[in-house]
């Protein structure tokens, strides 16, 4: 969503075609094509929900698994005859909740960047009340490809003079926007959906263009995926649940609920309400039996009696704590209803047999970070991995990745925290997390046990791919953790000034935001005429100065012009411009 306006993503693909037989779902870097283009829809900040429009059962089973709500598309549609205005009006019928912006994307775009579908959503919602659609153009090298009709440069942002745009831009297939309205209006079923004044989004990357319909193509789309892995990092990314956990990325959030339901199962749906509510993009939990897991004389950690008491066993402490089998399948669903990812760390070798059909990723707490035959069980299982670090050297992080990667598992996130309920700051030491990012072969997220949100915060800040926070409906309930836990609204506000400060962190490029071009006129400065210059007087520093505003002849041309002679008459204070040069 943005602003006002509710934003879904359609993907449209077709089960085969003459020239690529089921390309949409061929293997491009690892995973089908398709796929690329749910995770970057997914990873988009404004898009809510990702659409895949298929007749063809392998690429609904790619859709769903990547977090896609498929739209079987009808016989008459599923053919090369058809037409993709068709299959965009049928499957915006289908659609519901109806959104105000629809963004259509092709798999056939693998290069596509999440950033730049943010870039073109902003840039339509700041000028809705002034075109229908928006369409992403490329400069065309020759003098052969489709114009698109009704196409107006909306003003100078994008550099492009008004005239010309016909002759110059044709649609590169990048992504499209549609007002949903126009769908909706029955007076225009028979016109074009793309209406009467067309937005064009000006790609200038010829990689983030590139549209595969050949053999060869995929080729070189797979030569630019290994170029850009190598640019990024060798570090692979790791899919959960449709959710990219890579470079570039949005902060994958998880609301650490652990113990905090004290046992009852009511109060753990109410964790995953505040969850979802707060806008953590998952919610974990701890499964276990206290007698799998402790010993009956082991005593409780130093925090555990300071906000528990101290005449209690652990195992007690634990056992009241416990969730039954069938409050974990309920809580399961509850999440699914919820559309909040389901999480919880298997602490026995039977409850991770357990959530295997649950869980679509590990979270591994700190404890079991030495345990590794239990991390060769767990990876052996095939899906990702969240492991806690809690407590260790970096060699033993490193032994614990290797046993991981030995069992055939790649897909690990390492979590730098401090096990200690409530950490001081002066136990932080975030710059330990730099480190493991320099040094280890996986992304690295923070786990926060501290007070308040600023820890997180500056992890975000520092490249942390995952987030986890305790989360409590009370800090005054009694339990281990509710302590150092989050409160429902500070949970929410840490959630907020997360997503802000990684819209704040921006791109790599350092070069002027839309917000800067205008004031960029005003604040610069350029070559003015000191005094009245007639016709034939040499330029010199007697008749020159520089001066505000900066939409002339930039200062450091004023060399080039030094002894050349005027061309034309020019007032004292005006702009001196290249055709007042001879």
């Amino acid at each position: 969503m943005i602003g006002e306006y509710k934003v879904g993503a359609l993907i449209t693909a077709r089960g085969g075609s003459k020239r690529i037989p089921k390309k949409n779902v061929k293997a491009l870097g690892g995973k089908p094509l398709i796929a690329h283009t749910i995770e970057q829809a997914r990873s988009s900040r404004y898009i809510d929900t990702v659409y895949v429009s298929t007749e063809d059962s392998e690429i609904s089973k790619v859709s769903e698994a990547f977090g896609a709500i498929v739209i079987k598309r009808p016989k008459e549609l599923a053919t090369d005859k058809a037409k993709s205005v068709d299959v965009v009006r049928h499957a915006y019928s289908v659609i519901q909740p109806k959104p105000d912006l629809l963004v259509l994307l092709q798999p056939t775009s693998p290069m596509r960047e999440a950033s730049t579908i943010d870039a073109a959503i902003e840039r339509f919602a700041e000028r809705y009340n002034d075109f229908d659609s928006l369409v992403a153009v490329k400069k065309l090298s020759s003098s052969k490809g489709e114009i698109l009709e009704n196409c107006f440069v909306p003003d100078a942002k994008e550099g492009v003079p008004v005239q010309g745009i016909h002759e110059e831009f044709c649609p590169c297939g990048l992504l499209y926007i549609f007002k949903g309205r126009l769908m909706e209006d029955r007076s225009i079923e028979n016109k074009s959906i793309y209406g009467d004044r067309v937005m064009p989004f000006i790609i200038k990357s010829e990689i983030e263009s590139l549209d595969i319909d050949t053999p060869e193509e995929f080729q070189i789309a797979e030569g630019l995926m290994l170029l850009k892995e190598k640019v990024v990092g060798n570090k692979k990314q790791v899919i959960i649940s449709g959710r990219k956990i890579a470079y570039g990325a949005p902060v994958f959030i998880i609301a650490e609920a652990g113990v905090n339901h004290n046992g009852d199962p009511i109060l753990a749906k109410r964790l995953v309400d505040v969850a979802k509510e707060a806008g953590a993009d998952a919610i974990k939990f701890q499964t276990f039996k206290a007698e799998s897991l402790v010993t009956g004389k082991a005593e409780k950690a130093a925090y555990q009696k300071a906000n528990t008491g101290g005449g209690e066993s652990q195992s007690k402490m634990l056992k009241r704590l416990e969730l039954s089998k069938e409050a974990f399948l309920e809580l399961k669903a509850y999440c699914d209803k919820k559309g909040i990812l389901f999480l919880s760390s298997p602490h026995t070798e039977d409850s991770l047999d357990f959530l295997d059909r649950l869980v679509p990723a590990y979270k591994m707490g700190s404890g079991d970070l030495t345990n590794t035959p239990f991390l060769e069980k767990v990876s052996k299982k095939g899906k990702p991995i969240i492991l806690g670090t809690g407590m260790a050297t970096l060699d033993e992080v490193r032994d614990a990745l290797a046993a991981i990667k030995r069992a055939g598992n790649d897909q690990v996130i390492t979590l730098h925290c401090t096990t200690s309920y409530p950490c001081p700051l002066s136990d932080v030491n975030m710059r330990a997390m730099i480190t493991m990012m320099r040094e280890l072969d996986c992304h690295i997220g923070y786990s926060d046990h501290t007070l308040g949100d600023i820890v997180p915060i500056m992890a975000c800040a520092l490249g942390a791919r995952v987030i986890e926070k305790h989360i409590t409906l009370d800090n005054s309930m009694p339990g281990p953790d509710h302590k150092a836990s989050m409160a429902p609204a500070e949970f929410k506000s840490m959630v907020k000034r997360i997503r802000e400060c990684e819209r704040a962190l921006g791109k790599e490029i350092k070069a002027p935001v839309t917000s800067e071009k205008e004031t960029m006129k005003v604040v610069r400065k350029s070559v003015i005429a000191k005094k009245d210059i007639r016709a034939g007087d040499t330029f010199s520093s007697d008749n020159l100065i520089i001066k505000r505003p900066g939409t002339g002849m930039p200062p450091k041309e004023i060399n080039r012009i030094l002894g050349r002679k005027a061309k034309t008459a020019i007032k004292k204070d005006e702009l001196i411009v290249w055709s007042d040069v001879k």
